[in-house]
């Protein structure tokens, strides 16, 4: 737990928001089960290699598709465990999928992905990453390479690997975090192939990009590898042709020194700075329905200074074949600086009163993960055995400061009024947040077809805040909880792999109650079902799962003291999901998504039990389909395209008001030429553009934008 901006407004603050619930026929996939072609090779040892990530101007089918079979997501287990013998739901978008899509951010990433809902507020031209997977909000659920970010810290897409998703509860491997689920971003590393790339890229309406990734030996002997990546990015309009003002830089150096056969370290740092005007919102009218008048995201006075720095490592050590110990280590600085105006409502007629806020923070963050891996192999029994130690800690100093500025005629506003610097000091806060947790877990496979999956943690948390203001305050919680996964698969000989699991999770609540005491942590379980499909031979894999999730103690009024909160609230999630991807030939692969579920708040005393949370889509679906040239005068050209629908919502807990269902569509064109790649990415096509209601201001979701790229590689 990190700490978050206490005066944003409410639709910019993390708020436990229901997911979006797709649901696709199941029909649809039965093309994926079809497609078949050679499995990539076993290593010398008889293990699965994994693939080592080069850059060249010809992609290979298989970089769009997710090998069920090979594919090892370290999100699900921290061990090398193929994503078919994951008894949970994992979701893995490859550096391929980013690309053809374009993907500017991990929202984006994510568009394609069952049981998440992604741009919950709409567009964000910032890069914040709003996403709720099964009903829960994700923003506190981040990872990069496996350790947890900061509140605001969001990751470069252009400087992963990959994107993994794990579903459901999660603090068994990674200790406090809501009951959705968890999202991990993995880093570019060092290649033992040199090689460069360097790209360009404009976009509408007034969007330019310029990107540089190079990397390769250092040394004659190939122990010591580098890589650079960097990215420059300037928009100066959103997709509805609004002024903003948006630009970021962007520089990640890593370092791969090979000790020795046995042992491994991976330096990697990050830098990041953006500057941006806050994401364009717009003020209801008197009577409810939207309105042009801009509520949040003034060009000349609301604006974001964001600046990031991570340095970190991945150490690994061989002791032996069968015993491996592991350290990932990051420290981050993350400074930031506020300047917003906020909507305080209708005083009369349409007059819309107003107040201007700062808000700056200076961050620290310190996070180290300690593993150590032992494999039992021989006889009918086989097992991997985990155990670990992480430790994190963040602290925050913020200052936030607010007054009250010239209304607004919603009937004919006046963007010139003189909005002067607020100088009433509202809070000066002091925060810091500490974790201990312990871990195991063992994967037992009994004669190649059995495995049970068995994890426990214990998780020590501290969280202390100063109060500067009033006559300064001090208060400490402390909170710790077990959680644990239980796990079985069985790997049948057609490539069917049936599971079931249990697993939950923990959150704390911030706060006190009217007697002063703090609130317990949130709690989430969860059961799960499912089937995986990835048959030998084949380029793919699909899952269907069932869930049933719930999370109790969250916060409702008390109804004895409506002041004060209690923790007896009490969500519940349920749905069914299909996910699956395939090379259907060499020339076509196929990516299927969807989930139907229901979220409902089923115990509350805000008067809306029953109900379903705000921005919860009932169902959606997402399709994608690329067809590659492989030969031929077109040899080297892909043509993709996708569809995402996503269904009505409420605008709040009280479901008065709906958001309509909208159906988008996605064209993607890439052509290679020896060491030239250019591309054309056209999102959503028909320029769908939705109204989002958050209850008191509207945003809009993203129109159309057109993007033409360029690249050289070598």
């Amino acid at each position: 737990m990190t700490s978050a901006r206490p005066a944003l407004p409410a639709f910019l603050k993390p708020h436990r928001i229901a997911s979006v619930h797709p649901y696709l026929a199941a029909a649809a996939c039965l093309g994926l089960i079809h497609a078949q072609e050679t499995t990539r090779p076993a290593a010398p040892d008889g293990t699965v290699a994994l693939d080592t990530l080069t850059v060249s101007a010809a992609r290979d089918a298989e970089d769009k598709i997710i090998d069920y079979n090979n594919e090892s997501p370290s999100v699900a287990t921290k061990t090398s465990t193929p994503l078919l013998e994951t008894p949970q739901s994992i979701s893995v978008i490859t550096r391929d999928q980013l690309d053809i899509r374009n993907a500017q951010g991990i929202a984006e990433a994510l568009r394609y992905t069952a049981g998440t809902s992604t741009e919950t507020y709409g567009q964000d031209p910032r890069g914040y990453d709003w996403v709720n997977i099964r009903g829960f909000d994700a923003f506190n659920n981040r990872y990069l390479d496996g350790l947890r970010l900061l509140n605001y810290e969001f990751p470069q897409a252009f400087g992963l690997e990959r994107v993994e998703v794990m579903k459901g509860p999660s603090s068994v491997l990674y200790g406090q975090s809501n009951a959705g689920g968890v999202i991990n971003g993995v880093s570019k590393r060092p290649t033992e192939t040199a090689f460069g790339e360097v790209g360009a890229e404009v976009g509408t309406p007034a969007y330019y990009e310029g990107n540089l990734d190079v990397g390769g030996p250092l040394t004659k002997d190939g122990s010591v590898l580098y890589r650079l990546t960097g990215q420059f990015k300037d928009n100066q309009e959103d997709s509805e042709g609004y002024p903003i003002d948006v630009r970021s830089y962007y520089l990640a150096p890593a370092i791969t020194w090979k000790i020795s056969e046995d042992t491994k370290i991976d330096f990697l740092t990050a830098y990041y700075y953006g500057r941006s005007t806050q994401t364009p919102s717009y003020a209801p009218a008197p009577d409810g329905s939207p309105t042009d008048v801009k509520a949040f995201g003034y060009k000349k006075w609301d604006y974001e200074l964001n600046d990031i720095l991570r340095l970190g490592y991945a150490l690994e050590h061989r002791v032996n074949p069968d015993l491996v110990l592991r350290q990932n280590l990051r420290g981050s600085q993350y400074n930031v600086e506020d300047k917003y105006v906020n909507s305080m409502g209708y005083s009369s007629g349409t007059i819309l009163d107003r107040t201007a806020s700062t808000w700056n923070s200076d961050s620290l963050a310190f996070t180290v993960d300690n593993q150590i891996e032992y494999k039992i192999e021989g006889g009918r029994v086989d097992q991997t055995l985990l155990g670990g130690f992480d430790y994190s800690w963040s602290a925050a100093d913020t200052v936030y400061l607010e007054d009250a500025v010239p209304s607004i005629d919603t009937a004919n506003p006046d963007y010139t009024l003189p909005i002067p610097r607020p100088a009433t000091l509202q809070s000066d806060s002091y925060q810091k947040v500490t974790q201990y947790g312990i871990y195991a877990q063992d994967q037992i496979k009994l004669d190649s077809k059995w495995i049970a999956t068995l994890s426990g943690r214990y998780d020590w948390t501290r969280n202390l805040v100063k109060e500067r203001t009033g006559g300064g305050s001090k208060d400490s919680q402390v909170d710790e909880a077990f959680t644990s996964r239980v796990g079985f698969t069985y790997l049948a000989d057609n490539g069917l792999a049936p599971y079931a699991s249990y697993s939950t999770s923990f959150y704390p609540n911030t706060g006190t109650d009217k007697n002063g005491s703090t609130f317990d942590p949130t709690e989430g379980q969860q059961y799960e079902l499912g089937v995986k499909y990835a048959p030998k031979g084949f380029r793919g894999g699909a899952t269907l799962s069932v869930y049933d999730l719930t999370q109790d103690n969250v916060l409702t009024t008390d109804p004895s003291n409506t002041a004060f909160s209690q923790a007896s609230g009490e969500w519940r999630s349920r749905g069914i999901e299909l996910e699956g991807n395939a090379a259907i030939t060499d020339n076509i692969d196929l990516l299927l998504n969807g989930t139907l579920g229901d979220v409902e708040i089923t115990s509350s005393e805000d008067g809306d039990e029953g109900n379903s949370p705000a921005l919860t889509p009932e169902k959606s679906a997402s399709a994608w389909l690329n067809y590659t040239f492989r030969d031929g005068t077109l040899k080297g050209l892909t043509l993709g395209g996708g569809v995402r629908y996503v269904g009505s919502s409420y605008s709040s807990n009280a479901n008065t008001d709906k958001n309509s269902d909208y159906t988008v569509m996605d064209l993607a064109v890439r052509y290679v030429s020896g060491p030239w790649t250019y591309a054309l990415n056209v999102n959503n096509v028909f320029d769908t553009v939705e109204w989002i209601n958050t209850d008191y201001q509207y945003n809009r979701t993203a129109g159309n934008s057109v993007n033409l790229s360029v690249a050289y590689h070598w």
